[in-house]
């Protein structure tokens, strides 16, 4: 007898998720996160309405008790819905993201659900998705936006609320009026002595700065240096002590190159007549720190590693072992570039790359074999924070 193809099929436990994560809901009427269940979100809801009508996250909530109610009546045989709230943090960033975490890990220790119907009020849903869906996959997500009127008047009253909004809350103020006032201070008092250029250069400076801290995250980055824990400060200071070293060879092999060829290489056809001498002094001068560097770097991923227990432990220590041959292919390189006639140190080269193979394999069995017998301690890739 032909068999049917198989169908997908929905879903066994399905999760209407509203998300706050600006915690608006604990902020303003002190509610306690995560509310699950129909009856405490609607009344959470109804609280957070009458406090502040003007609230989004009040409409997401409405909106997930409206899909919550709508599914319900369409339910199918062995399906089960539930609906929750969580919330993040009025601090945003890396804060509003671990609380979101543990609150989902609440959530799904109660109702294990194997998807998620995602509500939110539209503002970060970026930042939001990927923490969902390292709990369950998103079947489909609902962004509420609240309509407002076109006339004039509550366009004024829209533009105004914004404003109020700059002007109370730290998390815009602080950006748009605290640091403008202070630099707007300092121009002034530059203006008033005469320094009008310095005053613009300064501005343009400080618009730079705030450009390239903000679009790079560079703030949230530095903040969330004081939360990490002990490996992952030696992993930093690793990394840090790796990039000074190697600023530090790159200098010495300039300063180096510069003393040699300074004097000879005026014109562009003179660095380029000259460029396989400096190719060989920057190697030459710049290899040694530059691999150390690279050593004082895997060093701290090792120590990292170990102590979170992250299997990449073992792919470290395979780059850790391949530096000493991968000197000597450098510097066999160095000289080949400066004697390019002298077929010994092609040789020398040749022996060089094959040593390193070797050496490079015989490192792999090895790590692999006390991989497989060391997997009880460590667990697979850990996402770091």
């Amino acid at each position: 007898m032909a068999q049917k193809s198989p169908e997908a099929q929905p879903p066994t436990k399905t999760l209407v998720l509203c998300i706050d994560r600006d915690d608006d809901v604990g902020v303003k009427i002190g509610a306690k996160t995560p509310i699950i269940g129909r009856d405490a979100v609607a009344s959470s809801a109804m609280q957070l309405a009458v406090k502040d009508p003007e609230e989004a996250d009040a409409n997401a909530m409405f909106e997930a008790i409206r899909i919550y109610d709508h599914m319900k009546t369409r339910v199918k045989e062995g399906e089960e819905l539930r609906v929750a709230v969580v919330a993040g943090s009025h601090l945003g960033g890396v804060d509003a993201d671990r609380k979101l975490s543990d609150e989902l890990r609440e959530v799904f220790s109660q109702f294990q659900a194997s998807g998620v119907i995602l509500v939110t009020d539209g503002f970060g849903d970026r930042e939001i998705i990927p923490v969902v869906q390292s709990r369950a996959p998103i079947i489909s997500i609902r962004r509420i936006v609240v309509r407002h009127s076109e006339s004039i008047e509550e366009s004024w009253a829209l533009f105004t609320r914004y404003l109020r909004l700059i002007a109370e809350d730290p998390r815009y103020s602080k950006w748009l009026l605290g640091i403008p006032g202070v630099f707007l201070i300092l121009v002034g008092a530059l203006w008033q002595f005469g320094y009008i250029r310095e005053a613009l250069l300064g501005f343009l400076l400080f618009l730079g700065i705030v450009f390239f801290v903000r679009g790079f995250g560079i703030d949230r980055r530095v903040r969330s240096i004081s939360q990490l824990e002990p490996p992952g400060l030696v992993s930093l200071f690793a990394t840090v002590s790796a990039m000074v070293v190697w600023a530090i060879s790159l200098y010495l092999a300039f300063v180096y190159a510069h003393s040699q060829l300074g004097s000879i290489i005026l014109t562009p056809k003179d660095f380029f007549d000259n460029f396989p001498a400096l190719v060989r002094i920057f190697i030459e001068q710049s290899a040694n720190l530059t691999l150390l560097g690279v050593a004082i770097y895997l060093a701290g991923r090792e120590i990292y590693c170990y102590f979170t227990r992250d299997s990449r432990f073992w792919r470290n220590i395979v780059g850790i072992v391949f530096l000493l041959p991968l000197t000597v292919i450098l510097f066999s390189t160095a000289r080949i570039i400066e004697n390019p006639q002298a077929s010994e140190y092609v040789w020398g080269l040749a022996f060089s790359v094959l040593a390193g193979i070797i050496i490079l394999v015989s490192s792999i069995v090895v790590v692999y074999e006390l991989r497989k017998k060391f997997a009880h301690f460590f667990r697979g890739v850990k996402t770091e924070s």
